[in-house]
C-alpha cells in the first residue's frame, strides 16, 4: 500500500459498462474493436471491471493487453475524457495525456492557436505566458510553416509532433500515453526518447499501454 502523501495516480475498482446499441453506433463508440471482445451481459457489456492500482510519484506503470482488451478505455478514464461506470480515479499530480492523434485539437484552428489554448486550459498559464512559451513548442515540433496552418491540413505525424511538443511545455508529473509515438519518424522518436529520459530522470511518472 502506497502512502497517500506519495500517491500520484490511483484507480479504485474502476469499471466501464456500455449498453448494447445498433451496430452503426457501436462502430462509432468502439473503433478499436473493444465491443467485440468485451464480456457480454444482459443488455450491454463490461469493457473494464475491477481495475485497481496505485502509482507513487516517480513510478511508472505498463498496461499490456491484446487489441480490444480495453486499454484505450482505461487511458481515457484516467485522462478524464471518459467517466467510469463504477469505481473512481484519484489524481494527486499534474497529469498530461497523449492519446489518439488530434484529441483535444480543433481542426479548423492553427497549430499555434491549439497549442496556446492547451497551455491556457491545461497548465493554467495566462495568455501572455502561453504565447511566450510557443516558440519552444514550435522548435520541438519542427513542422515549419504548418505551425501557423489549420490542424485539418496536418498529417498524423504532424499532429503527433504538435501534441508531444505541447506536452513538453506542460511539464507534467505523470504522463499517460499509448503507442502512438510509433507514428513519428526516427529523428523525432529520438528527440522524444531524450525528453523521456529527462522526464523520468527528474522523477516523472509514466502510464504506458501496449499490446505486447
Amino acid at each position: 500500500m502506497i502512502d497517500r502523501a506519495l500517491m500520484a495516480l490511483a484507480a479504485h475498482g474502476v469499471g466501464k459498462y456500455y449498453p448494447l446499441a445498433p451496430s452503426w453506433i457501436g462502430t462509432l463508440l468502439f473503433p478499436r474493436g473493444e465491443a467485440a471482445l468485451a464480456t457480454a451481459t444482459s443488455g450491454g457489456f463490461w469493457v473494464l471491471r475491477g481495475v485497481d492500482f496505485a502509482l507513487a510519484h516517480g513510478q511508472s506503470l505498463g498496461v499490456i493487453g491484446r487489441n480490444g482488451a480495453g486499454k484505450s478505455t482505461l487511458l481515457r478514464i484516467l485522462a478524464g475524457v471518459a467517466l467510469p461506470t463504477e469505481g473512481r480515479v484519484e489524481t494527486r499530480a499534474r497529469l498530461a495525456c497523449l492519446l489518439d492523434l488530434g484529441v483535444g485539437f480543433h481542426s479548423l484552428e492553427t497549430g499555434r492557436d491549439n497549442a496556446e489554448t492547451t497551455l491556457i486550459l491545461q497548465a493554467g498559464l495566462s495568455r501572455r505566458e502561453a504565447r511566450r512559451r510557443l516558440p519552444e513548442i514550435e522548435e520541438f515540433a519542427d513542422i515549419g510553416a504548418f505551425f501557423t496552418r489549420p490542424i485539418r491540413t496536418y498529417s498524423d505525424g504532424m499532429r503527433l509532433r504538435l501534441a508531444f511538443a505541447t506536452i513538453t511545455v506542460l511539464e507534467p508529473e505523470v504522463l499517460v500515453t499509448d503507442e502512438i509515438l510509433a507514428v513519428g519518424d526516427e529523428a523525432f522518436q529520438q528527440r522524444c526518447n531524450a525528453w523521456f529520459d529527462r522526464f523520468l530522470g527528474r522523477g516523472g511518472g509514466l502510464v504506458l499501454c501496449s499490446h505486447d
